[in-house]
């Protein structure tokens, strides 16, 4: 039903910006929020203050979104570059991030009803307590993997300035829709080689998505590629067993270092 104004209050219209992990689930967290006056001019702008219930989700790339937090607060602040911006994230970053439709409304101080908003769509439900701000650490998740093999791979020297090797390899495999692997490198076949973590919660689910998309990753155009899945600790049989019916190697966990020996001499480091 239509809002009539209310003369004691000022018209709004709020965005918000949503994150997706996974385009294929259409599974998304409303991550921030965009509050303008009624001709469109942005008054504020708010990133969620916690992302405790973000790093619950293992497709969450707690990396990603914490850069993303950072740019946001740098650029989304009051100035005339915020509409910029949000038409930048509609028209690149759409597999991943959303701006929702405006809707209007009447409040009182801007500052009110941004602090509203955030509390209404952005905030952590109370008593969730699992995960933190620099991603969930437990053993076994796949940002715990994923710092494994950072420490690998910086230690193996693959990651200097200069290096093959690459940290997040985006691969388009369908019309709209694309994928970042973790890490990958070329070899001299004209191959190129894929690692990607994966944690142990909802194992099942996480392969299977793994094995959807590099299914159309190896029948699409570009290279030949090779996928290795690094699992962490718990993985199931079941789950492993999986990715092989896909040709992807497992490794777990505790393999990193042969991992990144493996890259070096892939790569013919001295």
């Amino acid at each position: 039903m239509p809002q009539t104004p209310d003369p004691k209050g000022n018209q709004y219209g709020y965005r918000l910006l949503r994150y997706a992990p996974n385009a294929v689930s259409g599974e998304f967290y409303n991550v921030a929020v965009v509050l303008s006056d009624a001709d469109g001019a942005v008054l504020g702008a708010r990133f969620a203050p916690d992302l405790k219930r973000l790093a619950c989700n293992p497709a969450v790339e707690m990396d990603y979104l914490l850069a993303l937090r950072d740019e946001f607060e740098g650029q989304m602040l009051l100035g005339e570059g915020a509409s910029d911006y949000l038409r930048m994230v509609e028209r690149h970053l759409s597999n991943s991030l959303q701006v929702s439709e405006i809707q209007t409304f009447f409040g009182g101080a801007p500052e009110a009803e941004l602090d509203r908003l955030l509390r209404t769509y952005a905030a952590t439900p109370p008593g969730l307590s699992e995960g933190s701000e620099s991603g969930d650490a437990s053993r076994d998740s796949r940002t715990a993997v994923r710092r494994s093999m950072q420490r690998a791979f910086d230690q193996a020297g693959l990651l200097r300035p200069g290096s093959r090797f690459r940290r997040g390899v985006g691969i388009d495999y369908a019309e709209n829709l694309s994928f970042e692997f973790d890490y990958g490198y070329p070899l001299e076949s004209g191959r190129q080689r894929l690692l990607h973590a994966l944690g142990a919660r909802n194992d099942l689910a996480e392969a299977s998505r793994l094995c959807f998309v590099y299914e159309r990753v190896r029948n699409g155009s570009g290279p030949g590629r090779d996928l290795t899945a690094v699992l962490a600790e718990g993985f199931s049989d079941s789950a492993r067993q999986l990715l092989e019916s896909s040709e992807i190697e497992p490794a777990l966990v505790g393999e990193v270092d042969r991992l990144a020996e493996r890259a070096r001499a892939d790569l013919g480091f001295a």
